[in-house]
């Protein structure tokens, strides 16, 4: 509730004393949750190196977490996710959501928009309780990479099933989440017009409880949505202080065009290498020392074009825009050692 609210502090206070409480009683699930609560936190106030530290940890803690705790795992690799789609790296984030959204894509795999019975096979995801911890963020983090990536399919089926499971259980907080998917999807589909009118439904549930983080934490699209609404008049000091808890430097729209348009400088953009395969780290270390795409295929016995797709792949991995930059940022953080490694 505290972090919902955007009390970071008092969020931080209560995670830290469970971590002393679990050590009384030597809890082992504890610990690994209040990582990741923590590395939330430190996401949240724009400390990225820090929350993609302790989501590291979380995550090498995780094999010995299974045994206790059913689908822990996931929740690592769901941070990931959220951390790189906050930093707009699309690429990073669909490396760490490949090993727990399979169940989620295989499920969307098979919608169909003329039979309902699809519909029932969907429905399977929510079995197990929706209540369970981790279905609703899987399903949320799931739902901001396809709308990211411009995939749009199946996912205003995956939203309306959500929001009627939501619904039954009587969870608002869970629905306002979904209510927020829903509007950035239809955003993203440019029907703005309904993105509008969703916006201001889910404003007027998640006011009563001052929720903050459940649009500052879908990052940019919600930010760009919350001030084209406020454009076309719709303004209250709820809307001003959701625009003001986003931590961006400057900001502006187009109140003339029905489409947002925001210059964002974000304040820092950080790059990510956990997921550079050996490949990608052979060829990143041939250029490093100077050899031609052309020389490298040569060397390795493959097409220059596949060469160059390697390429592309560890620039967006390294967050550079070309040869001389992966170089640099390879030398900086020591990369080929821990390729070679």
């Amino acid at each position: 509730i505290y972090y919902q609210q955007n009390q970071l502090e008092q969020a931080r206070d209560i995670l830290q004393h469970a971590m002393k409480l679990a050590e009384i009683v030597s809890d082992k699930q504890t610990p690994f949750l209040m990582k990741l609560g923590l590395a939330h936190l430190e996401l949240a106030t724009e400390e990225i190196e820090i929350a993609l530290e302790l989501g590291i940890r979380a995550k090498n803690d995780e094999v010995y977490v299974e045994q206790f705790l059913p689908y822990g795992s996931y929740e690592s690799d769901i941070f990931m996710t959220r951390l790189w789609l906050l930093q707009e790296n699309i690429s990073a984030a669909k490396d760490y959501a490949r090993p727990w959204s399979r169940q989620i894509e295989q499920l969307i795999g098979n919608l169909d928009h003329v039979e309902p019975v699809p519909r029932i096979i969907l429905e399977d995801l929510y079995k197990i309780g929706f209540g369970d911890y981790w279905i609703d963020r899987a399903v949320i983090t799931f739902l901001q990479l396809k709308i990211a990536s411009k995939e749009f399919d199946g996912l205003s089926d995956l939203i309306d099933i959500s929001l009627q499971e939501v619904q039954r259980s009587g969870a608002v907080a869970i629905e306002i989440q979904f209510r927020t998917m829903k509007a950035l999807l239809f955003q993203a589909t440019q029907q703005m017009d309904k993105a509008v009118d969703e916006l201001l439904n889910v404003l007027q549930l998640a006011k009563v409880g001052n929720w903050v983080r459940a649009f500052t934490d879908k990052g940019v699209p919600m930010y760009y949505l919350l001030l084209y609404t406020r454009s076309k008049g719709y303004d209250s000091p709820y809307v001003s202080s959701l625009l003001s808890s986003f931590q961006y430097d400057k900001t502006s729209v187009d109140q003339n065009n029905d489409k947002p348009k925001c210059s964002i400088q974000k304040s820092t953009k950080y790059y990510y290498h956990e997921s550079l395969t050996k490949r990608e780290f052979e060829i990143l270390g041939l250029v490093s020392i100077g050899m031609s795409d052309q020389d490298i295929a040569d060397n390795l016995m493959l097409s220059l074009q596949t060469v160059r797709n390697y390429n592309h792949s560890i620039y967006q991995k390294l967050g550079v825009d070309n040869r001389t930059q992966a170089s640099l940022r390879a030398r900086e953080k020591d990369l080929i050692k821990s390729g070679q490694q």
